[in-house]
């Protein structure tokens, strides 16, 4: 556009979608147009700054994301934890507690450290399903209870895996949660349900007892009775006598 004795021109910020500004020029203190070469150069100096704003905003979002989903981890009651290359890469507080280390103590473990927490009769099993995990088995088990052993007592973990996609490479998504208390809440159910069924069969048992021996007695009354009867009809010296007494 021409203004007074120069030119002034502009060219708009693109970041993809939408204009987020303009970028302009004039040579009003120069008096001369603006040419074509001043306009290329212009929009390309347009698009080099709309680029780099539009990255810096999309870097600055990324930022506030993870940072948001990071809180979100770090006070989730859930323990969650991420392993990457067969190393901890993330573990929250509530994974650490689970574990009994600190989060800084689980990020230098391996794979192969954390398997060993794991109680040596359920240790296989943990470990088979990670190795099938790692090498893509489709039938995989995603969820799965195990014990492990901490500050010399067992207790009870109920896992979630899912794999997932981290900075272009794959790695292993874990939330666990102690169920121990459910667990022995379960057993102690069970326990007093075995109870109660003795009890109720030894009280299934007094019952008929008590039935058999009344019948019985009925039984033993009629030849008691019939006993006394056969007595009064005989001598005293008779021969059968003693056996019916």
């Amino acid at each position: 556009a021409l203004v007074g004795r120069g030119a002034w021109g502009a060219a708009p910020m693109w970041d993809g979608q939408d204009t987020i500004g303009v970028v302009c020029t004039d040579t009003l203190f120069t008096s001369r147009t603006l040419q074509d070469a001043d306009c290329e150069v212009l929009a390309l100096l347009a698009a080099a700054v709309g680029h780099h704003t539009t990255r810096l905003r999309v870097q600055e979002q990324l930022q506030e994301s993870e940072q948001r989903h990071r809180i979100l981890a770090e006070q989730s009651f859930l323990g969650i934890c991420i392993v990457q290359d067969d190393r901890v890469s993330f573990a929250n507080q509530a994974f650490a507690e689970l574990a009994g280390r600190s989060p800084h103590e689980l990020r230098s473990l391996t794979t192969s450290d954390l398997i060993a927490m794991v109680h040596p009769d359920d240790r296989e099993f943990v470990a088979g399903q990670y190795r099938r995990k790692v090498a893509g088995d489709p039938n995989v088990t995603p969820h799965y209870t195990y014990r492990i052993v901490r500050d010399g007592r067992v207790r009870w973990v109920e896992q979630y895996s899912q794999s997932i996609m981290l900075n272009g490479r794959p790695a292993d998504f874990l939330t666990g949660a102690d169920i121990t208390d459910r667990i022995e809440a379960e057993q102690e159910r069970r326990r007093l349900e075995a109870r109660l069924q003795d009890a109720e069969k030894n009280e299934s048992l007094a019952v008929l007892a008590g039935g058999v021996a009344h019948d019985f007695n009925n039984l033993l009354v009629g030849v008691l009775g019939h006993a006394s009867l056969a007595l009064i009809g005989l001598d005293a010296d008779a021969a059968v006598r003693p056996y019916i007494e």
